[in-house]
């Protein structure tokens, strides 16, 4: 009798299982961008360094987006590595950043999800 009652628990516990890997799969791959510090606007007094060469690792999940480095302006150039993004729902691609000329100035314009 007490095999029949492990038996039982486990054909009705296994269907269980399944649905909650599932569930716990789902949910990770419906989680939203990382929250990441970004440059609303910036001005620099001079023009940016050329990109760096990034060397982009295996994407995490097949809908992530690579966001690439760039360069931030704080007194000086700093470069701000990229990184694998999860895009916002009803977007696909990561439209990135750019320093354009402005007068005797450069001006940040901050990438956006399109």
């Amino acid at each position: 009798m007490r095999r029949i009652w492990c038996l039982l628990a486990l054909l009705v516990s296994t269907p269980l299982l399944v649905v909650a890997a599932f569930t716990q799969e789902r949910t990770a791959q419906s989680l939203p961008a990382p929250t990441r510090l970004s440059i609303t606007q910036s001005v620099a007094s001079q023009p940016p360094p050329l990109p760096r060469e990034e060397t982009i690792p295996l994407a995490p999940l097949p809908s992530s987006a690579w966001v690439p480095g760039y360069w931030a302006w704080n007194n000086g150039w700093q470069w701000t590595a990229g990184h694998w993004a999860q895009p916002p729902l009803g977007t696909t691609i990561w439209v990135p950043g750019q320093w354009k000329p402005q007068g005797q100035n450069w001006v940040w314009l901050p990438g956006r999800w399109q």
